[in-house]
């Protein structure tokens, strides 16, 4: 269960997904004074925004005392919950040998979703359409409460002047997104895979490559690199939604996957200098020290996470077109990609 920073009494769940089970909903009284005790906590602490929120609380809605204050809190605070009944029974009990048990019911499973939602739909920058005002985006982008982890963010807390209907409508609408896209078990599985691997927060390390890398396989099958140079030139840069991007970038990205997933870490290095070596933006470089290796890693991991979110994107603008792409024939004589299949 996530706390969210909407304040808005639900009569009845709404329902965000069907697909993947997940509503919001106001808190139980149980649990609004469970928060109600972390409140506390971080109003004791002397953190003045939090004071001075309650402060408009208690004078807008004539909230009097303890009792009063945790009986508004489970009328009005929105949280993210998952609803158990929403979900087919493919869906309860799906790859549950992959993943230890039963996928879609864990409890962090609504920081992953909420976290997904932000990144593709809702947040700055997304390119899918919801046109999502800043100050609703600035309201929704932390989370102020992790039931799973006791991950606290309450500074915002209720800041009740939000256009909070709107706040709402933004993340259901992104749920009805994700549900369109949903048209088989096999979509919800890539779906679901997506959601978990892109919520691991990492930093520019092998295995950033390697994770993000598997994101492109998810999406685009076997031949990933051929497939991208595709993808860029048929579809991204006729349309002017990101520059160019050789095809030595591309090559680059699925030696050194092939190097880390084998364990052949020795070889990495050379590849980074082969890479740096046929760039004009690393002339500069005329030592290949540790610094200079960072500078070209670096680069190529930001290239990899531009690459992503742009295709995560355009898989949910037009799976049609990322299947065609899916879907095109290689063949071993002229290691080459034919043409769509039928």
């Amino acid at each position: 269960m996530l706390v969210t920073n909407m304040i808005k009494e639900i009569s009845e769940p709404l329902v965000v997904s069907k697909e993947f089970g997940i509503v919001l909903s106001n808190l139980s009284k149980d649990e609004a004074s469970r928060f109600y005790a972390e409140i506390k906590k971080i109003e004791n602490s002397s953190l003045k925004q939090v004071t001075k929120n309650f402060e408009k609380v208690r004078n807008k809605f004539s909230v009097n005392n303890d009792d009063d204050l945790i009986e508004f809190i489970s009328k009005n605070v929105v949280v993210m919950a998952m609803d158990k009944a929403l979900l087919s029974k493919e869906r309860l009990f799906a790859d549950s040998r992959l993943h230890g048990g039963v996928v879609i019911t864990r409890e962090d499973y609504c920081r992953k979703f909420f976290d997904f939602i932000m990144e593709f739909f809702i947040g700055k920058g997304n390119g899918l359409g919801l046109s999502t005002p800043d100050e609703i985006v600035s309201l929704l982008e932390t989370p102020i409460y992790d039931f799973r982890v006791n991950e606290k963010h309450i500074v915002m807390l209720f800041c009740y002047d939000r256009d909070y209907d709107l706040a709402v409508k933004s993340v259901v609408d992104a749920g009805k997104k994700i549900d369109n896209f949903v048209s088989n078990n096999n979509d919800f599985r890539q779906l679901d895979f997506l959601i978990r691997v892109l919520s691991q927060k990492q930093e520019y390390t092998m295995f950033h490559v390697l994770n993000n890398y598997t994101i492109l396989e998810c999406v685009f099958g076997s031949h990933v690199d051929l497939k991208l140079e595709k993808f860029y030139s048929d579809l991204l840069e006729s349309e002017g939604i990101v520059d160019r991007i050789d095809s030595g970038f591309f090559t680059s990205l699925k030696t050194m996957r092939n190097k880390i997933a084998h364990g052949a870490f020795k070889d990495i290095e050379k590849e980074i200098k082969k890479y740096a070596k046929g760039h004009s933006s690393f002339s500069d470089i005329k030592t290949f020290d540790e610094a200079s290796r960072t500078k070209v890693f670096n680069s190529l991991c930001s290239g990899l996470d531009m690459m992503t979110r742009s295709i995560v994107q355009f898989l949910f603008h037009d799976k049609k077109k990322i299947n065609e792409i899916r879907n095109l024939k290689y063949c071993e004589k002229t290691k080459k990609l034919l043409g769509c299949s039928t």
